[in-house]
């Protein structure tokens, strides 16, 4: 169950328990209200009986109690019953006339006999009716108060204001709903922002940051700023600002290492074993659909001498120049990579022999052409040999390179700083060390 939906919950059963407790109060106010209005009725008919029979100058008691009675209920606008013990009144008298419970009844103008019926069970006062709309009841005997021949009731209406009434019900309900409405809208917020988190925390849970930006735009138009809610949300801010910079950092760091593993780390070219995964690839499609593609061998020409002349200082130098020189010299779809020492392999795919020598000898030049500045101002030639082959159905791509560096060391052994092809006669192992 959502915050909203537990919130209206408790609402509507704290309406529920409001409106129980004002019905039982408004009935409590009607029972305790009625029977003080019944009593204080009894009281005035008890003062009308005394000062209106001390009027009457009648000889006869019925017939003064008669006189008595209209002249009440003339005054107090009421309405009466007549109840006579049939054992005192005579039998000529008694037909046709109605009799409850031992009683002759005179009602007066009272015609509704369940009522009639209802006032014996009162015996000194009450209410009879709805507790909205009761009627007062006060009993009155007839004759003395030891030998009673009967007793008369009289009826009057109990009139509650009911504009009070429902003002006192109204009123609570509408405090209840004037409460309730801020608490409503604090709710409505309250969930519109944990739905908004919730957003982000998603975002987040994904190293998704998009979202950043409009966080600070929502900070910045919150009206609220000192509430748990605005603290929340800034607090998500900054972990995810956090976050964002650790990720970033991780991100280049990741990157950082991933070339490292792929790459030299003095030429930045790739290294033999991304060379070698390219390269096997690239023989898997030659044997799929022939297509040519080479292989060069370079090496630098006397790279001990320069070594031990100048120092690896400089043999490092002269190693960066010469890969400068061939990554910028070969196309975006060939792959240059150091093999090794002063070794450097390059792989020309869509390139036959005779193309590859092509590329081969541009290189060989180029190299030739650099001039290497030492710290002193003095400058080094430097200058390669290179041994290519090509792809004639092998099944190996050891195969191919190993023609590349037979090829290589032919350009070695005449002279250097020249390009051989492979040939099926160059079958000489190459001696270690060379």
């Amino acid at each position: 169950m959502s915050l909203k939906q537990k919130v209206l919950l408790y609402a509507s059963l704290s309406l529920l328990l409001t409106l129980s407790l004002l019905a039982l109060g408004t009935l409590t106010y009607l029972l305790l209200e009625n029977k003080s209005r019944a009593s204080r009725f009894y009281d005035r008919i008890v003062s009308a009986f005394v000062n209106t029979q001390s009027l009457i100058k009648e000889e006869e008691p019925l017939t003064r109690f008669l006189k008595t009675v209209d002249f009440i209920n003339a005054v107090l606008e009421t309405r009466s019953v007549l109840f006579l013990d049939k054992r005192f009144v005579p039998e000529e008298l008694l037909e046709g006339k109605l009799v409850v419970s031992g009683y002759i009844v005179d009602p007066k103008g009272v015609s509704d006999t369940k009522l009639i019926t209802a006032l014996l069970e009162i015996e000194l006062y009450g209410t009879l009716g709805p507790i909205y709309k009761p009627m007062a009841v006060a009993r009155y005997p007839l004759g003395d108060d030891e030998k009673p021949y009967g007793f008369v009731y009289f009826i009057k209406p109990i009139k509650h204001d009911l504009t009070l009434i429902a003002f006192l019900l109204a009123y609570p309900l509408i405090a209840v709903g004037v409460a309730s409405f801020p608490v409503y809208r604090l709710v409505g917020r309250l969930v519109r922002e944990v739905n908004f988190i919730k957003t982000l925390s998603q975002d987040f849970s994904k190293n998704q940051f998009s979202r950043l930006e409009l966080l600070r735009k929502n900070l910045r138009e919150t009206k609220e700023k000192n509430d748990e809610v605005y603290e929340l949300k800034l607090s998500i801010l900054k972990m995810m600002e956090a976050l964002e910079k650790l990720l970033l950092k991780t991100t280049k760091e990741k990157i950082h290492y991933e070339t490292m593993a792929l790459t030299d780390p003095l030429t930045n070219l790739y290294n033999r074993r991304v060379f070698l995964e390219v390269a096997e690839k690239e023989l898997s499609r030659a044997k799929r659909v022939g297509s040519p593609f080479s292989i060069l061998l370079l090496d630098i020409d006397d790279f001990k001498r320069i070594n031990d002349t100048y120092g690896h200082d400089v043999g490092d130098v002269v190693l960066k120049r010469v890969s400068e020189t061939l990554r910028r010299n070969v196309r975006k779809m060939d792959l240059v990579a150091r093999w090794g020492g002063e070794e450097f392999i390059v792989m020309l795919p869509h390139t036959n022999l005779q193309n590859a020598y092509k590329v081969a000898e541009k290189l060989r030049r180029l190299v030739e052409n650099l001039r290497v500045k030492l710290p002193g101002g003095e400058e080094i030639n430097v200058s390669v040999s290179v041994g290519v082959s090509a792809f004639k159905g092998h099944k190996r791509l050891e195969d191919i390179i190993k023609e590349a560096d037979l090829a290589l060391y032919e350009a070695k052994r005449k002279g250097k700083n020249r390009v051989e092809v492979f040939r099926e006669s160059l079958t000489l192992e190459r001696p270690e060390g060379s």
